[in-house]
């Protein structure tokens, strides 16, 4: 397997998910066209390939039982299906040849437009999230039992709730599709991906390496209640794209080390 075949399957969960730009689409559609005709191709040689064989076998084998002379040139409507057949062999193989290159072109398109899904997608859905979630808090406590016999009113507002939680997962996935496009998740995306602040911010522990790492607040909650604590806790809930994650992790850097010089030569030393 080459190291390009996981972001082929990448950039095919993206916009199977719906997460793609129209360039993007226009590679898909082009790819959906040639392997439909690879699929035509395919079934046409399995269709001859079995009328050759049995259309053959079964004249032979009739004119056997008749105890009558063979028939005459059976072989040359063999040789001719022979020829069908490898013409649609060489066909199969420049359309499969055209699939593989416009794969890879699909990859180098998704690479382009990873930061246009990011702001152009993902980012207003999840600011969608984010205010359903806000607008729904009330809900947020209750089973789904407990929502069947709630009025309407407060049936509805959970609905939008539980398929808000859901939209934030996805909306997640995606941006890790999309990290995945443009270089993979690192310890700059895990920790600044999700909160512009950085997890740190509200765990501290996660800056901590190794085993016995308390676990964070959050821990046992629902998709739905861990970001309401978030946000009541003042997190930034954002949806950056690589090079915006890179600068807040940076800025990060740049800050424990004026903290440290402080710490170590005073508040001029060092600087």
């Amino acid at each position: 397997m080459s190291n390009r075949d996981p972001q082929v399957a990448i950039a095919h969960r993206l916009m199977e998910s719906g997460f793609a730009t129209e360039p993007m689409l226009v590679e898909s559609r082009a790819l959906e066209r040639l392997e439909r005709k690879g699929a035509e191709i395919s079934a046409e040689l399995l269709r001859l390939n079995a009328a050759l064989r049995g259309g053959t076998a079964h004249t032979l084998a009739e004119a056997a039982r008749a105890e009558g002379d063979l028939p005459v040139g059976w072989e040359d409507e063999l040789i001719e299906d022979e020829d069908s057949q490898r013409r649609l062999r060489k066909r199969a193989e420049v359309v499969a040849d055209a699939v593989a290159e416009l794969k890879q072109g699909e990859v180098a398109v998704a690479q382009s437009e990873v930061e246009a899904v990011i702001v152009q997608i993902l980012r207003p859905r999840l600011a969608k999230v984010i205010e359903t979630i806000t607008a729904t808090r009330d809900v947020a406590s209750l089973s789904d039992a407990q929502a069947l016999t709630s009025p309407e009113s407060q049936r509805t507002q959970y609905l939008a709730y539980k398929e808000a939680c859901d939209e934030y997962a996805l909306l997640r996935e995606a941006q890790a599709w999309c990290f995945g496009l443009s270089g993979g998740r690192n310890e700059a995306s895990d920790r600044y991906g999700e909160v512009r602040q950085g997890l740190p911010a509200f765990w501290p522990a996660a800056a901590m390496m190794g085993r016995g790492v308390p676990q964070p607040p959050w821990a046992g909650m629902t998709t739905g209640e861990r970001l309401t604590w978030l946000l009541d806790h003042g997190a930034d809930i954002w949806m950056p794209t690589s090079s915006e994650v890179e600068a807040e992790w940076h800025k990060a850097v740049e800050a424990r080390g004026h903290k440290a010089r402080v710490a170590e030569f005073g508040v001029y030393g060092g600087s």
